[in-house]
């Protein structure tokens, strides 16, 4: 029992210097990971502190104050320019593009409409014409046989078509 007990301990010590070992190795990780930004902005970085050494006193207090002056011109027009207007702007613009392509969309629509008439009107007058010449083709065998040696027929009105009208 008292074996059984030690085991049991020692096992849980390992389990917990198994993570306490994790732990450390995440740590490690990021500690690593941290080392590799801080030098990639050192390399970035580099370049520019290079160009501050090399500046004389003069020329930084000359940038110095370009930057004051320049910080206090946007404290000044931030009061009288709307900043918003950028993200206002380009909202306004995906809408009237919006608009546009449906302009463009309806206008497509319009134009198929319209042919689709056009087609329709075309064979109506076909079926008007069809219908014109049969119907006085048998009204003038009809009158005929009514009346022997009389003819009769359906005709337009003198400068009229078929769909103006028709008289006997």
């Amino acid at each position: 029992e008292k074996l059984q007990g030690k085991i049991t301990e020692l096992e849980l010590k390992i389990k917990e210097h198994g993570h306490e070992f994790k732990a450390l190795q995440d740590a490690y990780k990021n500690a690593k990971k941290r080392e590799e930004d801080l030098l990639k902005k050192i390399k970035t970085d580099h370049t520019n502190y290079q160009k501050a050494s090399e500046m004389s006193s003069k020329e930084g207090l000359e940038l110095e104050s370009r930057i004051k002056s320049n910080q206090e011109r946007k404290q000044k027009l931030s009061r009288i320019v709307n900043t918003k207007a950028q993200s206002m702007f380009e909202q306004e613009e995906k809408v009237y593009n919006d608009l546009k392509k449906r302009m463009r969309v309806i206008e497509k629509d319009r134009d198929s409409i319209r042919d689709t008439i056009k087609d329709m009107d075309k064979q109506k007058e076909n079926a008007l014409n069809l219908a014109y010449k049969q119907v006085s083709k048998d009204f003038g065998s009809i009158f005929s046989t009514l009346l022997p040696g009389a003819d009769a027929k359906l005709v337009p009105p003198p400068g009229k078509n078929i769909l103006q009208g028709l008289e006997v």
